[in-house]
Formats: C-alpha cells, structure tokens, sequence
C-alpha cells in the first residue's frame, strides 16, 4: 500500500523505530545497564530507524515514497535480527561471569600465523591505494570520475598476485579482532603487536583505492565492539596502555574516513554523514516494492551466498554466476552504457520513486534483492533461533566473545547493508566461522588436560 501524505508516510516510516525502542527497553529491564554492548547496538538501530523517518521529507535520491506493507515486513525482520541480543550475557548479573582464556602458547602460534598471512597483503594494498589515494584529492574529491581512470587490476581469480592479495586481506577481520585481544590481555612484544597491526589495517588499507569509507567505519564499530566485549576482563593496571593503543587505531581509522566525507560532500558534511547512517531503512521501501511489484528478478543467492554459483560454473561450464553478476552491475551502474550494464533496474527504481537503485537498503534489503520474501523470514528466523539458543546456554569463553564480536558487528551494519556479501564476504564468514571453532576446540582440549591434572578427589 502506497501512502501519498507527508506526515501518514513518516508515521508508517516510524513503525521499525518504535519496535527498535521497545526492544531496547525490554533489553535494559533485563540488564539493568544502559552501557553494555547489546544495548548500544539496538540504541544505535533505533537511532537509525528514527533518523530514517526525516528521510521522508528530504531523501538522498527521488521523491518521498513509503510503504505499509514494505515496514512491517521490515519491522518483523529487524525484530528477530535483534532477538539473540536479549539473551547476550552482559547485565548486572553477569558481571562475575569467569572469562576462559587459553595458554599463551597457542596464541603466539595464532599470532605468528596470521602475521604471516595478512602482513604481504596490507603492504602491497598500500603500495597500490596510496598513490591512487593521494590523486582522488588532486582530482578534487569527484569519486565518480576518480574511479573510472582506476586501473583495473581483476578480482581474486584474474592472477596469482591477487589471489594471494585477496585472500591475505579475508583475515583481516580476525586479525583485528586478535590484534586487539592480545594488546588487552598483554600478550605478544611490541614488535608482534606492530606487524599484527600492519595485517588487521589491510582490508581498510586496500578500501582506501576506491574511497570506500564504509570499511573504515565497520573497522571502527569492530574494535569498539571487542573493546565493549573484553573491558571486563582489562587488568586494571593494563586501562591506561590499552587506552593509548586504542585512541592510535581509532585515529588511523577515523582520519581517512573524515577527509574522504570532507572532499566528497564539503558543504553538505552534516546531511551526508546523517544520511549515510539512516537512508537504508527508507531505501527499504523501493527495495521492497521493485522485488514485489517492479518486474525485478532474484539473484538467487548471488548477493548473499554467492560461492555455490561461482562453483557449480566452473564445474560444469555454466555461467548463472556470470549472468547474477551482470544483473548486480544493473544496480550499481544504473544502466551505465560504458559498462555494458542494462537501464532495466535502474528505471524500475525510476519509476517506483525516482531513487538511485543501490541506495544502502539494510542487510534485509541485500536478502530481497536475492530471495522471495517468505526465504528472507525463514532465514531471518534461523538465524534468530541458533544465537538466542547460542546465547542462552553459552559461557563467557574467548571464542564466545569472538563469535559475539561479529554478531554484533552485523547487527550495527544492519541498518545500512550486509557488509559480509558476495564471494569474498561468504568466504571472511567461512574463516570466522571456522576460527571459532578452532579456537573452542583449543579451550575443550585445554580444559580436559586440566581437568586430568587435578587431584583426585578422596
């Protein structure tokens, strides 16, 4: 249902952010505290949601377009994203909660390996962005015709360089979720800490070639979220050198994506940072309206999951990948004619609500450009079900809070888009995935060897 007055239309735009406050509210009767991580994440989701209702009167593409139906669907969605965080074991209660580390021996290995993977990767990243970097400003700030001189040097299957580049750069993730593990429990020298720094900054390092200041600021959220995680467990004589480190990282973060918004947007700084965090929400709408009503069809997983595709053409000679990955361009490029890509999308969005067609849209948005909506609830609700049971019977333990980093990490991008998409995002989810369980299997088998050491009792 297409709703035409102005006020109407922010009122039915209002519906998520009210779920959001209630879940909210609801998560700090449970806690009894405003300042822990799950409650800043559904905070942070309805400030969103709430600054996505002034989008109405000014959004960044189009006209005002809103829908019933399209905001219920969201509000459903968004409601079982956040379930697993009321059952997060982060109030009051739980404070004396033990934390399950593992022997210093194991992570030195970790630490070495992953500094072997990551660090060629950050370095030939950086021998590549920074000058590119330094011509964006010199171009003065126009990304558009910035990033149609770029070079194109193939994805991670075009050569053997980048193969290894990207595939160095997928740990990234892991090692910054390391890097700052082992600086607040004190566990690598200064020079590992370093190198181990160099690897976790490639992912950001590499962004920087494109002026992509989205994987600055989920870097930014990550570390804040494991910092939130393990400030429990700080040694209080450890506060003041983590605080130093911490405020070095955020500033290598926050600098780059400050000048990119700066020479992108200059006078037009405040609406673009506003908007940048609440259009998906909005966006929504469109999303919903061009996969329900607007001709536009699936991608069958090509977004999401993409790597079944991509294997079954190489198998067998297909090419469904290809043709997803065609389709996607429609998208972005918006039926741009130099790139080859068809106007079908883009004048679907055109006509829905006059909206550029890859406005940020949520992660649930990223889900409907790939499945039917009824595939969307039903992966919604698995999800909901495996960390809410997850969280209610897990223990505070290292891989615990590794797979919480990232939970959350998703939760605060949520807003905007699924940050972990198409092959090389399954593929970073793969790597968490399979860390946390190797991390679980190092504790089980560290718990067994201790438990076998203990006196028997008389």
């Amino acid at each position: 249902m297409v709703i035409t007055s102005t006020w109407l239309m922010m009122l039915v735009q209002s519906i998520p952010f009210w779920a959001m406050l209630a879940m909210t509210f609801i998560n700090f009767k449970i806690k009894k505290r405003f300042f822990c991580i799950s409650n800043l994440a559904l905070s942070y989701l309805t400030l969103a949601m709430f600054g996505s209702i002034f989008m109405v009167l000014c959004p960044r593409t189009g006209w005002p377009y809103v829908r019933l139906d399209a905001m219920l669907f969201l509000t459903v969605c968004f409601i079982l994203l956040t379930l697993p965080a009321l059952f997060f074991k982060d109030g009051k209660k739980d404070d004396q909660m033990e934390f399950i580390d593992i022997p210093d021996k194991a992570v030195q290995k970790i630490s070495i390996g992953l500094i072997i993977l990551t660090v060629p990767a950050s370095v030939m990243s950086a021998i590549i962005a920074i000058p590119d970097m330094i011509n964006f400003f010199r171009m003065g700030g126009n990304r558009g015709a910035f990033r149609d001189q770029l070079v194109d040097y193939g994805g991670g299957f075009s050569s053997l360089p980048q193969f290894l580049i990207q595939f160095g750069l997928s740990f990234g993730l892991i090692a910054l979720f390391w890097l700052i593990y082992c600086i607040i429990f004190n566990k690598l020298d200064k020079w590992r800490i370093i190198f181990l720094a160099i690897g976790a900054m490639g992912p950001c390092v590499a962004s920087l070639r494109i002026v992509n200041r989205s994987i600055l600021l989920f870097n930014f959220f990550l570390v804040a979220i494991i910092l939130f995680l393990l400030f429990g467990f700080i040694p209080e004589k450890r506060r003041k050198q983590t605080k130093r480190y911490v405020i070095v990282i955020v500033t290598i973060l926050l600098i780059p994506f400050m000048a990119i918004t700066i020479a992108r947007f200059k006078s037009d700084i405040v609406y673009s940072i506003g908007s940048y965090f609440s259009t998906g929400p909005y966006s929504f709408n469109a999303n919903f309206a061009a996969r329900s009503e607007g001709g536009i069809k699936p991608l069958n997983g090509y977004l999401n999951i993409g790597w079944p595709q991509f294997i079954y053409d190489k198998l067998f000679g297909t090419d469904y990948y290809k043709k997803a990955e065609m389709y996607y361009d429609n998208y972005y490029y918006a039926g741009d004619a130099k790139r080859g890509t068809s106007p079908e999308v883009d004048l679907a969005y055109r006509s829905i609500s006059g909206a550029y067609s890859s406005e940020f849209s949520t992660a649930i948005g990223c889900f409907i450009k790939d499945f039917h909506f009824a595939a969307v609830l039903g992966i919604v609700l698995l999800f909901s079900i495996f960390f809410s049971i997850y969280y209610y019977y897990s223990k505070r333990t290292i891989s615990q809070v590794f797979v919480s980093a990232f939970f959350f990490y998703f939760l605060f991008q949520s807003s905007m888009f699924n940050q972990l998409k198409m092959k090389n995002g399954v593929f970073q989810i793969f790597l968490i995935a399979a860390f946390a369980i190797f991390l679980n299997l190092i504790q089980r088998k560290c718990t067994d060897c201790n438990a076998e050491n203990l006196p028997a009792k008389r």
